[in-house]
């Protein structure tokens, strides 16, 4: 079942910039944080409007209460990271790894791309 407003976030640890850098989603999940996944870094419209029409509203957000935005994937901590610096989002996104799924899993929010990603990934 997919996560709906009010319902807790789970406690799932993910991975910033390496697989040492630990972050647990309670850390980062107080206030207004706005969240959200992408299928696979690097992906061609991940990359070319998904993440850069976030970072392009990211101080409205902010001015708006936002304390936090972050981009979740199931991919590894170092391709994220090299996700983020390619998009120049230092500063403004978070990028974190979910690598096994498991935070994607217990959001309801998997989809199997198997035949053309390798393995199952978070929805949109």
């Amino acid at each position: 079942m997919t996560i709906q407003v009010g319902d807790s976030i789970p406690s799932v640890t993910l991975y910033e910039r390496t697989p040492d850098n630990k972050v647990n989603t309670n850390e980062f999940c107080k206030g207004r944080v706005i969240m959200f996944g992408l299928p696979g870094a690097f992906t061609p419209t991940c990359s070319k409007d998904h993440v850069p029409g976030f970072v392009k509203l990211v101080d409205e957000m902010k001015k708006k209460g936002v304390t936090e935005v972050v981009c979740l994937s199931v991919n590894d901590p170092y391709v994220m990271a090299a996700w983020g610096n390619t998009l120049d989002t230092a500063g403004k996104i978070r990028f974190l790894a979910d690598t096994h799924g498991e935070f994607t899993k217990a959001l309801g929010m998997t989809v199997d791309l198997s035949s053309v990603l390798g393995n199952v990934r978070c929805k949109r």
